[in-house]
């Protein structure tokens, strides 16, 4: 046996005997000092049942070898170590751990100054990403580097391959956070569903511009569709995608969202574009924007817009039945402000019903052009609370036949909560008050004033008690309520909301 100096390393020289009768192992743990520096091989430390020199700086190991250099572990049924050249040649049940990396495989060749090298048929895991595969060969490149060959690349949990990547040839870099795959095929359950001769995808969740999974389907409306959105990630806090889709009965449609997020705003806004539809024999076209803008520290302005060119844009054009059985489109805007003691809102909403030729009419709502809102909370002594609710709004609607108006309503009440620790007990008083002006010049009164006292109690009262059972403790709840509510009949037959 030669004896090594100058060794790069420490060998631990342990039996299987000893170290059993001495409880001694290695550590499991990929991060004992971050990962060694290319080029500068740590120490070694190795353990199994047999190590011994075979040559000038050469060692070998077998039985249980476990060997733990900085950032990684490595273990084998039979290994070989040369300090002269960093080179380490593994066989038999091969497991390499790293803390981004965990790989097996059945014969293992590894340089530590540069960590090139390669493993046959690899099984490997990302820990801190749900990725995972097999091949036939991984070759590593560097540390952060590697490629495999007839590979395959899968998210599902372990023992359920549904849906996995197969590919010729994966390359991972992991300094970049890309994987790049050759000839890849998507398979479900191993039915191969989609072919790509080049791809690429992060290996992390940052965002990354390019193609997106497309879709393809058919239906009797439109025939075969095909959709292939193409992402781009333009910066941090704001992105796009494109939807260019092609309906084999009605030509190629144009889509496209762009979606922000600023210190004072953020929104998400579409638009599809399909002209001269082959089957309608006219352009179509849907809008669809959400913006929200901070105007200070109490006060919020939005919009909200939804509009299609047609009644039956989604029912020709879309797929799903959350879609297809939309029948009014919300488009509204708004401006509020929230105080300690008070707040206010002032929108406009109105809709756009879409009507089904072949079903009954559907009742298009009532427009609010505009609607205020007003309320006020104040605390008194002793807990008394005053409360306004307020609001005046204008009715508008597209049909003339229907009657528009404007309605205010105001809500004061008087609010005193006493409670202790067995119960609590909350009479209320408030007068609601209605004011309707409507324009209609057949009604008899176009001018409505309603006034209704309301008198509420609540009240409630709680006991509770130890009891054992069945050798346990517990505690056992009881607490009755009661609410009581009185409110003066006045004829209503007349207000039309």
């Amino acid at each position: 046996m030669y004896t090594l100096p100058g060794f790069a390393f420490v060998v631990l020289l342990l039996t299987a005997a000893s170290a059993a009768a001495n409880g001694l192992a290695l550590k499991k743990d990929v991060e004992l000092a971050g990962s060694a520096a290319a080029g500068k091989a740590g120490p070694l430390f190795v353990t199994a049942d047999r190590i011994e020199s075979t040559a000038p700086n050469v060692i070998e190991a077998s039985g249980r070898v476990e060997a733990r250099q900085a950032g990684q572990n490595f273990f084998a049924n039979w290994l070989r170590y040369d300090t002269t050249l960093s080179l380490v040649e593994a066989r038999g049940q091969v497991r390499l751990e790293q803390a981004a990396l965990l790989v097996t495989g059945d014969a293992l060749k590894l340089n530590l100054n540069d960590y090139s090298g390669g493993l046959t048929q690899p099984v490997y895991r990302f820990p801190s990403q749900q990725g995972r595969g097999g091949a036939d060969y991984i070759e590593f490149i560097d540390e952060n580097h590697f490629k495999l060959q007839d590979a395959t690349y899968t998210t599902c949990p372990t023992d359920n391959d549904d849906w996995f990547l197969k590919v010729s040839d994966l390359d991972i870099d992991r300094t970049r956070n890309v994987g790049t795959a050759r000839h890849a095929s998507l398979q479900f359950l191993g039915v191969p569903i989609l072919y790509t001769p080049w791809a690429d995808f992060p290996l992390n969740d940052a965002r990354k511009t390019g193609v997106l999974a497309p879709t393809l389907g058919t239906t009797e409306r439109s025939g075969l569709d095909i959709l292939v959105p193409y992402y781009l990630n333009l910066a941090p806090n704001y992105d796009a995608t494109l939807y260019p889709r092609l309906l084999s009965k009605r030509g190629v449609q144009l889509g496209g969202e762009f979606r922000y997020l600023l210190n004072d705003m953020h929104g998400e806004n579409r638009l599809e574009y399909l002209p001269n539809d082959n089957e309608a024999n006219r352009s179509r076209w849907s809008v669809a924007l959400n913006n929200t803008y901070r105007l200070s520290a109490n006060t919020q302005a939005g919009m909200l817009f939804n509009q299609v060119s047609d009644d039956d844009y989604f029912r020709d054009l879309s797929n799903l039945i959350s879609i297809t059985s939309l029948s009014h489109l919300n488009r509204e805007a708004w401006v509020t402000t929230q105080h300690a003691a008070w707040n206010a809102e002032l929108r406009a909403q109105s809709f756009q019903t879409l009507q089904d030729s072949t079903a009954i009419p559907i009742a298009e709502p009532y427009a609010r052009l505009p609607q205020a809102r007003l309320g006020m909370l104040q605390t008194f002594g002793r807990g008394l609370e005053f409360r306004l609710d307020s609001e005046a709004t204008r009715f508008a609607h597209s049909d003339p036949a229907k009657t528009e108006g404007t309605r205010v309503l105001a809500y004061p009440t008087l609010r005193l909560p006493l409670s202790n620790s067995f119960g609590f007990l909350t009479p209320q008083v408030g007068w609601h008050s209605s004011y309707y002006a409507l324009d209609d010049d057949t009604l008899t009164k176009q001018r409505i004033t309603r006034n209704v006292p309301i008198f509420s109690l609540d009240s409630g009262v709680a006991f509770d008690r130890p009891f054992r059972f069945a050798g346990q403790d517990y505690e056992q709840t009881l607490e009755p309520r009661a609410y009581y509510v009185y409110a003066p009949y006045r004829d209503q037959d007349n207000i039309p909301v």
